[in-house]
């Protein structure tokens, strides 16, 4: 198996990361700090970096669930709330105006 490894530097963008410097050495490995897009700063394994097991704070991990769970975004529109209200009214025997 091969490994496609990246040889970092600093001002090197990975992802939506920008990393700044070597943070610290440890047990032969080495974390950086880098700056997110968003303005989140971190310490990230220079391992997760190389590899692009990193490739934010975490922010594009929520950009993606929050698309991904949205499904039209118009739900505090006046239109929507009109259509709910008016489907609580014919179908939901516990509301006030339903009415039989």
């Amino acid at each position: 198996m091969t490994r496609n490894w990246i040889k970092l530097h600093p001002n090197q963008k990975i992802g939506r990361l920008e990393l700044v410097g070597i943070a610290y050495k440890r047990n032969s490995r080495i974390f950086w700090h880098v700056v997110c897009q968003c303005g989140m700063k971190k310490v990230v394994s220079a391992n997760s970096l190389s590899r692009r097991l990193s490739l934010s704070c975490g922010c594009l991990r929520l950009e993606r669930l929050r698309k991904v769970m949205t499904t039209h975004g118009l739900s505090s529109s006046l239109t929507y709330q009109i259509w709910q209200h008016m489907l609580q009214r014919t179908t939901n025997r516990n509301s006030k105006d339903y009415k039989s």
